[in-house]
């Protein structure tokens, strides 16, 4: 009986040590964290990074919780992925990787690579950013980014691209390219005229383009010219 005794007595002073150590390594104030490396980020404050992940980081180095950090990140605008590791004793590391806007939506929203619509913090971060331009009915904008990569490459062979893309509500698609030319192109056949537009580019316009006002593609078999001299 006493021998039970002893051998639970024993059990007990284990596991009051082990609840007692666990305890003490998981004190804020035993492993506190002394660094925070930031990598990434052109258009991201790392003054904000370390701001936003700070009380995170005064639980120590054993209550920091990884996936809370990230997905207070992922909360800032330009954030598109975080990476956090804990490196002993008294760093945590921090990879951002930032969206790469590639348009303007609207007056205040940028549209990334991977069509995700985000609003910058900074007024400053919007007007320093030159993109090209959309005006569409909302929730169009994947599908108007989809359409811009394949007529920029579409246009290749011109060596221009599009300044601004607009899609009505018609569905009626009209370009503005970054050499002034506006191309009217409607709702239907959309690649088909973009390609008559290709071809016929070199023997009509030529060089040019400095008195191209306007080049309507919604004839069945041509295109209309306005030249800003009035003259066709």
């Amino acid at each position: 009986m006493m021998t039970r005794i002893l051998e639970i007595s024993r059990y007990l002073l284990v596991g009051i040590c082990i609840v007692f150590t666990l305890g003490y390594l998981h004190s804020p104030n035993l492993f506190p964290i002394h660094t925070v490396w930031i990598l990434g980020g052109q258009h991201i404050d790392h003054a904000d990074i370390r701001e936003a992940v700070l009380p995170f980081l005064q639980r120590g180095f054993f209550n920091i919780h990884i996936d809370e950090i990230r997905e207070r990140l992922l909360q800032q605008p330009w954030v598109s992925e975080v990476v956090v590791h804990r490196t002993w004793p008294d760093r945590v590391e921090i990879q951002v990787l930032e969206k790469k806007a590639v348009a303007r939506w609207g007056k205040n929203e940028l549209l990334s690579d991977t069509g995700v619509l985000f609003v910058p913090t900074l007024d400053s971060d919007l007007k320093k950013v030159m993109l090209p331009q959309f005006q569409g009915p909302d929730g169009q904008h994947v599908l108007m980014l989809n359409y811009f990569n394949q007529m920029n490459r579409l246009l290749t062979p011109l060596h221009v691209k599009i300044l601004n893309l607009e899609l009505s509500s018609y569905q009626n698609w009209r370009i503005e390219l970054e050499n002034g030319t506006v191309l009217q192109i409607g709702h239907k056949d959309l690649w088909a005229r973009l390609n008559r537009f290709v071809k016929v580019y070199p023997k009509i316009i030529g060089n040019q383009i400095a008195r191209v006002q306007s080049v309507d593609l919604r004839y069945p078999n041509g295109i209309a010219v306005q030249w800003t001299k009035n003259e066709s």
